[in-house]
């Protein structure tokens, strides 16, 4: 009961932020630039969960960037997925646009994220959440049609902002045990990421669709690369 009622507090809070945020639709043309509050938390692993506590991913919530968690959802429906990953799923937003019949698995590092996406998504009969660091998780299933790894930033990497990028690509790789025969990955970045992670990518992956999505938002960190990959040994 402790627990829950904690929960309340916490989605509480996050309303009330919410509302005192600028309109994001009545700056998209104008000089005005909207900045996430707690932004700087976001290039650490360490403090992912203040991250959410402070705000600073409130935005994903918005009106704004609900084009790009749409489209993500509409390459899961497109593959005819039956079951789901969502790594790094936050508030586990991309649940809304899917079927709640689906089998999906949610993981945050962030007990807050995860905390809200639990009982926002309690009456979904077929999903679970957790929270724990990805590297050291360990799934409760074997497989999934699609794996979800979107918002790639330099959280991932061992450093933080100041990491080596190839660390995206190993945990990029280490899905791949997860990864169904013919399934695919649905990975998103921020454009100005996506030209130096398409390198690194390159001799393991085939791109098989994606797109380019601005939010309109006047922040570059809304301009998002979205692309399907799948291993490239899975198509011999």
């Amino acid at each position: 009961m402790a627990e829950a009622s904690g929960t309340r507090k916490l989605l509480e809070l996050k309303k009330e932020r919410v509302s005192d945020k600028l309109d994001h639709s009545s700056v998209i043309s104008g000089e005005q630039r909207w900045v996430d509050p707690g932004q700087e938390l976001r290039y650490s692993a360490e403090t992912q969960d203040e991250a959410y506590q402070a705000g600073a991913y409130d935005v994903i919530e918005s009106l704004d960037f609900s084009a790009r968690i749409a489209v993500q959802a509409g390459y899961v429906i497109h593959q005819r997925a039956q079951s789901v990953l969502d790594i790094g799923c936050g508030t586990g937003e991309l649940l809304k646009y899917l079927n709640p019949n689906i089998r999906y698995v949610g993981m945050d590092i962030s007990p807050t994220a995860i905390a809200i996406a639990t009982q926002r998504y309690s009456n979904y009969p077929h999903a679970e959440f957790f929270a724990s660091d990805f590297r050291r998780w360990d799934s409760p299933d074997d497989e999934y049609d699609c794996i979800v790894w979107a918002g790639i930033g330099r959280t991932w990497t061992r450093g933080g902002r100041k990491g080596d990028k190839r660390d995206w690509l190993n945990i990029l790789l280490s899905l791949n045990r997860y990864l169904a025969r013919d399934g695919v990955i649905i990975i998103e970045a921020t454009k100005d990421h996506w030209p130096k992670l398409s390198k690194l990518i390159a001799a393991d992956y085939a791109v098989l669709a994606g797109n380019d999505i601005d939010c309109l938002v006047n922040d570059h960190r809304a301009v998002r690369s979205t692309r399907v990959i799948q291993p490239r040994n899975m198509q011999t």
